[in-house]
């Protein structure tokens, strides 16, 4: 009965969204969040019941609709859009959760967690087809026959960095190294309060060119006008965008421009392997690299690569460089998805003859999580709210499931799934960490029920503090691009 009053005091908010009674909004936006947690106690009272669970963690998804609306941080139109669809959503699935509950027969629960353990058991084996096939779509073919000089591309490698003296120096001594002829190195120094100007001043013997970068414009995220920049100044016909904590080795230029050749390609993206030893950063990575291999291709999705990318600057241009991705967090991944559509996009995982390595801190792990994964997620908390109960449900489940079952030594179906369900989760898992993650694998696959809960936490922590607080990169508020108006989405609101 709350959902259905809070409903109506919600709806009620969203029609004054764009109105004058501004004040009326929030009293109205303010009772329906008020209502509803009134009535949360009385579902938490009751989370013993399986599905009463997910019916509390759908009410306090819908809290979450009128907080939005009192706030108003993103644009009227989208927000009028998103709220609309998220609340009709979060009502129906916790009427549907709660009638279910009431007319269950006793006895119910066991069939509930066989359920979800046989579809965790299904998804598992997915992942390791996807696993299967992928390793091998995503694997580099040598070229038959190597260019003549003459007939190299020239290739700019351009580096945008922030506050990177504690990395950047072995990163531009990997760069420097490399056995391409034709090669130009540039780097951009994005504002920085350390010593980067001097690293890559320090380096200008070596034909290392610097330029000086500038405050990000209104409607720029700071490493989308840091890439522009380098794109404009970069004379070469492919551009090799590097992150810093990258390194390549001798022959990983020549490799990845030889294979865009031969095989016709406007842009290449490479995931690299990490090169840290065991630790926290390598048992408690995210699983950004392990979705990267398992997710299927869409046409509005493709797997892609920040860390090490090529394009042809003539294909970057006529795509509209990055004023068409100002606002993107990974304007990239756009890129690859319109190439991708004429067969011009590859992505590829790294193998010992491109020696692409990586070696991000879990910090900085954590917070490239929190700044990717609510835009990833359109901005919708229901986006975010399937992808924290499927990772509960069909990740995390059976790992709590197994372990219950082995401590209060109990034996059945649901013992047996549950072990099923975890060792298929974890066979998936290790398959990557042993691809990506080489020095480490072994100890670092055992974390994965850690790693899920911390995924989790991730993906609650980006749409909270995208929606209500503020989320920063490098000390800077990437929040206000992502979720701020466009100038032409300042229009007339159109109910129809």
């Amino acid at each position: 009965m709350g959902i259905w009053l809070s409903g109506i005091l919600l709806a009620v908010g969203i029609l004054l969204t764009f109105t004058r009674f501004e004040r009326l909004k929030n009293i109205a936006s303010e009772l329906a969040a008020g209502v509803l947690l009134a009535t949360l106690p009385f579902l938490v009272a009751f989370t013993h019941q399986p599905l009463l669970v997910f019916a509390a963690a759908t009410h306090v998804w819908l809290i979450l609709l009128p907080a939005r609306l009192i706030f108003g941080r993103l644009e009227p139109e989208f927000l009028l859009k998103s709220t609309w669809r998220n609340s009709i959503l979060g009502a129906l699935i916790a009427a549907f959760l709660c009638t279910l509950q009431i007319g269950q027969p006793e006895g119910y629960r066991p069939l509930v967690i066989i359920t979800c353990l046989t579809l965790s058991i299904a998804l598992g084996v997915y992942f390791f087809g996807q696993i299967w096939k992928n390793t091998r779509r995503y694997k580099i073919t040598p070229s038959s026959k190597m260019p003549a000089l003459r007939d190299l591309p020239t290739v700019s490698v351009c580096i945008p960095a922030r506050n990177e003296d504690h990395a950047l120096t072995e990163c531009l001594q990997s760069v420097i190294a490399s056995d391409y002829p034709k090669l130009e190195v540039i780097v951009l120094d994005d504002c920085s309060q350390d010593a980067t100007s001097d690293i890559v001043r320090s380096f200008a013997q070596d034909g290392v060119r610097f330029i000086q970068g500038d405050v990000p414009a209104t409607g720029w995220l700071g490493k989308n006008q840091a890439r522009q920049t380098l794109a404009e100044h970069a004379t070469g016909q492919y551009i090799i965008f590097l992150d810093v904590d990258t390194h390549i080795g001798p022959y990983t230029v020549s490799h990845v421009v030889e294979y865009a050749m031969a095989q016709r390609l406007a842009m290449v993206s490479v995931l690299p392997q990490n090169r840290l030893t065991p630790g926290v950063a390598t048992a408690c990575a995210t699983l950004d690299y392990f979705w990267r291999l398992v997710l299927p291709i869409s046409p509005s999705q493709t797997p892609v690569s920040s860390s090490f990318w090529l394009i042809s600057a003539d294909k970057l241009r006529s795509l509209g460089s990055f004023a068409s991705a100002s606002r993107k967090i990974m304007p990239e991944e756009s890129f690859a998805v319109r190439l991708r559509q004429t067969n011009a996009y590859r992505f590829l995982v790294n193998d010992p003859s491109l020696a692409i390595t990586t070696a991000k801190r879990w910090s900085s792990q954590i917070e490239s999580a929190i700044r990717y994964n609510y835009p990833r997620a359109r901005r919708q908390p229901y986006v975010t709210f399937a992808i924290c109960t499927g990772l509960a449900v069909l990740g995390v489940a059976p790992f709590l499931g197994l372990a219950a079952c082995l401590i209060l030594g109990l034996t059945g179906p649901v013992m047996w799934l549950s072990l099923a369900a975890s060792s298929l989760l974890l066979i998936d898992y290790f398959v990557v960490v042993r691809r990506v993650r080489p020095k480490s694998w072994f100890v670092d696959g055992w974390f994965l029920p850690l790693v899920l809960l911390q995924e989790i936490t991730a993906q609650v922590s980006s749409m909270l503090q995208y929606e209500f607080a503020e989320v920063t990169w490098k000390g800077r508020n990437v929040c206000y691009p992502v979720v701020a108006p466009k100038p032409d989405d300042r229009q007339p609101l159109r109910l129809l």
